[in-house]
């Protein structure tokens, strides 16, 4: 072992797991030094405690590793504190510092110290306005927010900020969260791209597209643009053929697009019969298209001509995601059709037609290397008519390995199965029973992740128990929001349940004391600190006072003595949670069900957004985003 050359030392460690590089670290020199660089390129930082302990790690020489560094969760940093970084990671090449409020702070000079520097995200106007010369011609990657970018543009700025960037490869203009904002961002992209010639990867979060384009009169095209991606709203269809004309290189490309309510309402059917030309011109320029991901009007859309131009062409699709509101199994036969041998990933809606999951299903086990799927069965009103056996779904699918099911009812058609290489299962807005769950524990065994948000489970046999038995499965990650109990397929409830427990059996040894009788389960209820009910628009406010308390061995008796009577089930459908209970309150939960958790072992367990400590410590308070991020230290 000690043998192994440094190229596959270098492989195994990008590869591992930061958990699993930790371990390797002990086995020999040769290792440890390998190990420890790949550990230390990329760090993640989600909170204060974490940060100091990053600037212990610094002193003891590891400093030289770091080449990403990344601030989450409004991790702040002091002007002293960057001095250190400057100091001891000298060769930085990417810095992320998620807080306003710190940029603020921080002198421009102090930040521009890192001669390595090539990504800066995201930008303040401040720094960007100070942007020296040397480093604007080494960066590669720039990062704007929406309302940095609308202020540098008031300011006459943006424009002479681009042209200092002479070696820019990546641009991200806006912000995801508030892409459908009001206020937009207008941009000349023709002169973007005669500014920055090496531009080959472009996103754009709510961009005011709305300069009119002479039809046939695009300028000089982008050869070296690879991947765009454009969320914004359109005044003029004539972009879709400035995308057609411009782009003849796109590996990658994400179009979501609205339209303008004016041009919604003027648009004439030659018009739409144009704009519906411009998508099959990209499917036949662009040659190296792989992967495609479109939300539009459905008007604007071809449909299988666009899939039957790209078979035509020859093209072969990897990735392939589209949301509309007329698929049909018909259309998915042409997805199979087009990368049968190629495609991998697939995320369709099916809203038109489709009465039964498995018609879908059917078409895609053409896809010989399909290892992701999404399908969502579209509108909540839906969700009743879509069910599909669960099985058959694997049955047709054998080489998924990823799957996302969305506003369907799932079954079980046969008690008997097949085993399936399964690792990672999203249920989103989905109701079932435990046998979906009991046919998941028999025949995945391999799942790692397992995600279950907004679901319901339909009453059965086990009455108020939502059972996830599992004592094969190692999981990484089990994340659960708001499961609620359902009393029949047609009702609804809207109270959750916040009561669970967790059995890890790779721990029984260990966890013998002050635990259930069984020597392996804990139980836990999620309580709030004040009772203050539900803010309007801030989620990170919403879960603050959330915390997950253990139960001690009287109330544990208290939940599993419980008996849902007929009134229980009648009141679930009436019912609407406002706040989450005090400590003291915890009972008046009980009627509307409990979890139980039973596997081999869990890394990171969340429960409606609260990450448990899975060492078992009696308060587990919630990390100050809704998004946990696993770090580093």
């Amino acid at each position: 072992m000690r043998a192994l050359s440094f190229e596959i030392l270098e492989l195994i460690a990008t590869l591992l797991p930061a958990k699993d590089l930790y371990v390797c670290l002990s086995i020999c020199r040769v290792w440890h030094a390998n190990f420890q660089r790949a550990l230390y390129r990329t760090i993640h930082i989600r909170s204060r405690r974490q940060f100091k302990s990053f600037c212990r790690c610094l002193q003891q020489r590891s400093g030289s590793l770091v080449r990403e560094l990344i601030l989450l969760n409004r991790v702040g940093i002091t002007a002293q504190e960057l001095d250190h970084l400057l100091l001891f990671c000298p060769f930085l090449e990417m810095f992320t510092l998620s807080a306003d409020g710190s940029w603020k702070h921080l002198k421009p000079s102090a930040i521009f110290g890192w001669k390595y520097l090539r990504k800066l995200s995201p930008l303040h106007p401040k720094l960007a306005s100070s942007l020296p010369s040397a480093l604007a011609c080494q960066l590669t990657n720039l990062t704007l927010r929406g309302d940095h970018a609308r202020s540098l543009h008031r300011d006459a700025a943006l424009l002479p900020l681009f042209g200092s960037l002479r070696k820019l490869q990546a641009l991200t203009i806006g912000e995801v969260k508030d892409a459908w904002a009001c206020s937009e961002l207008p941009l000349d992209l023709p002169i973007i791209h005669q500014l920055l010639p090496e531009l080959g990867y472009l996103e754009l979060w709510n961009v005011g597209l709305h300069s009119f384009l002479p039809q046939n009169n695009f300028g000089q095209g982008a050869a070296k643009l690879h991947v765009l991606k454009v969320m914004s709203h359109l005044s003029d269809w004539h972009w879709l053929s400035y995308f057609a004309h411009t782009y003849p290189n796109i590996r990658t490309m994400v179009l979501n697009l609205r339209l303008k309510v004016l041009l919604e309402r003027t648009m004439t059917r030659a018009e739409i019969v144009q704009a519906q030309e411009s998508f099959l011109v990209m499917a036949g320029s662009y040659h190296r298209l792989e992967r495609l991901s479109i939300d539009i009007p459905p008007k604007l859309w071809p449909g299988r001509q666009f899939m039957n131009t790209l078979n035509r062409k020859g093209r072969l699709l990897k990735e392939y995601h589209c949301l509309h509101e007329d698929w049909t199994p018909q259309m998915l036969h042409s997805i199979s059709e087009c990368g049968a041998s190629t495609l991998s990933k697939i995320h369709v809606s099916l809203w038109k037609g489709t009465h039964d999951l498995l018609q879908a299903v059917q078409p895609l086990a053409n896809c010989r290397s399909l290892e992701s799927l999404d399908l969502s069965c579209g509108r909540e009103d839906f969700m009743i008519h879509n069910s599909c056996a669960f099985d058959a779904i694997l049955n047709h699918l054998p080489s998924v390995k990823h799957l996302t099911l969305h506003m369907c009812t799932l079954y079980i058609s046969q008690d008997m199965g097949n085993a399936h290489g399964l690792r990672r299962l999203v249920l989103e807005d989905v109701r079932f029973t435990t046998a979906v769950l009991d046919y998941v524990s028999q025949w995945c065994q391999e799942i790692a992740d397992l995600q279950l948000d907004y679901c319901m489970k339909l009453r059965d046999h086990l009455q108020q128990e939502i059972r996830i038995d599992m004592p094969a499965c190692r999981f990484r990650s089990i994340r659960i929001s708001y499961m609620c109990l359902s009393p029949e397929a047609k009702k609804r409830c809207d109270v959750d349940s916040t009561i669970f427990s967790l059995s890890q059996l790779d721990r029984s040894q260990r966890q013998r004391k002050n635990t259930d009788p069984d020597g392996q389960t804990r139980w836990y209820h999620m309580a709030e600190k004040h009772g203050n009910g539900w803010p309007d628009d801030d989620d990170e406010e919403m879960i603050r006072g959330r915390y997950l308390r253990g139960l001690n061995s009287q109330e544990i008796m208290r939940v599993k003595s419980f008996q849902m009577e007929l009134s229980h089930w009648k009141n679930l459908e009436s019912i609407t949670r406002e706040t989450y209970r005090t400590k003291s309150n915890w009972e008046m939960d009980l009627p509307y069900g409990y979890i139980t958790i039973r596997c081999r072992s869990v890394d990171t367990l969340i429960f409606n957004y609260v990450e448990l400590n899975t060492n078992h410590s009696d308060y587990f308070f919630p990390s100050s985003s809704p998004t946990s991020y696993p770090g580093t230290l």
